[in-house]
């Protein structure tokens, strides 16, 4: 058994004296998740796992924390704020869009946006 350069003693000797104080560490929950930061396109969506989300159009242009948890939910939070809370979509290259996310705007966004938004056509 060699003496540790830093100890100045054998480990086994060490651990002999320390192992009694040693405790365990609280059980903490473990959440498994993906997180990355997205940044939010001028549509108000932004693209995870080659799926796009729609999001309130209030963050469109900000930064968002996107986190895909162990259970298949995407947690969505801007400014420590939970902005969207969905199932993820296993679908690749689609669309999943909450047409309240534009509330109030369907005047503003051009005839051929809404359409794709799947916002309906407000009533004159």
């Amino acid at each position: 058994m060699r003496i540790h350069g830093t100890t100045h003693e054998r480990p086994v000797d060490r651990w002999q004296r320390e192992w009694r104080s040693l405790r365990s560490l609280p059980p903490l929950p473990v959440v498994l998740a993906r997180t990355e930061v997205h940044q939010v396109a001028w549509d108000g969506t932004f693209s995870w796992n080659r799926t796009r989300y729609s999001v309130p159009v209030a963050y469109v242009g900000q930064p968002v924390l996107v986190r895909e948890l162990e259970s298949g939910e995407l947690v969505v939070e801007a400014a420590g704020e939970i902005i969207l809370r969905c199932p993820v979509s296993r679908e690749r290259f689609g669309v999943r869009i909450d047409p309240a996310h534009y509330a109030g705007l369907s005047r503003q966004i051009p005839r051929p946006h809404r359409r794709l938004l799947g916002i309906q056509q407000a009533p004159r």
